[in-house]
């Protein structure tokens, strides 16, 4: 015959319940999320939300709202303030090491370089403004939304020799140029913007998810590789430790800013909706 099980004995004291589940073996936080989705090398801080999002089968939006965003930001400029702001919360949610995010929110020299620029010489705070695209890249199995295709100064993909499209083929839009990518859904050769407003009709607009792979391939030439591949190492060369050589390559890469702005407007190095797209 079984015995009736003990009674608990009343003089051991009762953890509280908040305390009970912490002690876990083998490392694992129950308050961490069980997808990890680090950030690839090279990958926009827009690009990797929708990434991240997809993994959870959520929208950018729903998911920053976990994470206490709750008004939707009215630029991709805010958003990217609220990531800064919340990063730690959110490397640390995901088990990702403190700074991963840090590479994709400081930008490369390049960027910086032009940051400088904006900032000093013309008094314009240098922001996102959405991001142009290569089709060969996004056809790719593991494609990314690359940060240097955000840079207007950097029009040219070197791996494809190919020049960027500006804007998508469905909609005419510049991807990621507004929040309308915060509520979308998809894989990342689909264009997250919504559709055009053709009236003043107050409905919300369907989202345009035009294949981006099937945009044009438009060849370039080795001129424009090879004046992409210069002003990429001369600002580089700005973050040099020698003082002489980097005010000597700031020099020159300003100067080059101050021909671009010249010749295609100053608009043109902060708002990739200035630009024309290129011919044939």
């Amino acid at each position: 015959m079984k015995l009736p099980p003990a009674r608990p004995d009343a003089s051991v004291p009762i953890a509280p319940p908040e305390a009970r589940l912490r002690p876990i073996p083998g490392g694992y936080d129950i308050d961490r999320w069980p997808i990890t989705v680090p950030i690839r090398p090279g990958e926009t801080i827009p690009g990797w939300l929708m990434h991240f999002a997809a993994r959870y089968q959520l929208s950018p939006a729903q998911l920053l709202r976990e994470f206490g965003f709750t008004p939707r930001p009215a630029t991709v400029d805010r958003v990217l303030d609220q990531v800064v702001e919340c990063s730690r919360e959110i490397t640390w949610c995901l088990g990702l090491p403190p700074r991963a995010l840090s590479p994709a929110l400081c930008g490369r020299p390049v960027e910086a370089s032009l940051g400088r620029y904006l900032a000093h010489r013309r008094g314009i705070r240098p922001r996102f403004s959405g991001s142009r695209f290569c089709p060969r890249c996004l056809a790719e199995s593991d494609c990314i939304w690359q940060r240097e295709w955000a840079h207007p100064l950097l029009p040219i993909c070197l791996r494809h020799r190919l020049r960027l499209q500006t804007r998508c083929p469905g909609c005419g839009q510049v991807p990621f140029s507004d929040t309308t990518w915060l509520g979308s859904h998809g894989p990342p050769w689909h264009c997250p913007q919504r559709c055009p407003r053709d009236s003043a009709d107050r409905k919300v607009r369907p989202f345009c998810r035009h294949d981006l792979r099937d945009a044009a391939a438009i060849d370039a030439d080795d001129n424009l590789c090879t004046a992409q591949r210069y002003l990429t190492a001369l600002a580089e060369a700005t973050d040099s430790d020698d003082p002489t050589d980097r005010t000597a390559a700031t020099t020159r890469f300003e100067t080059f800013c101050d021909l671009a702005a010249d010749k295609l407007g100053i608009d043109a190095l902060v708002t990739l909706g200035s630009h024309r797209d290129a011919g044939p």
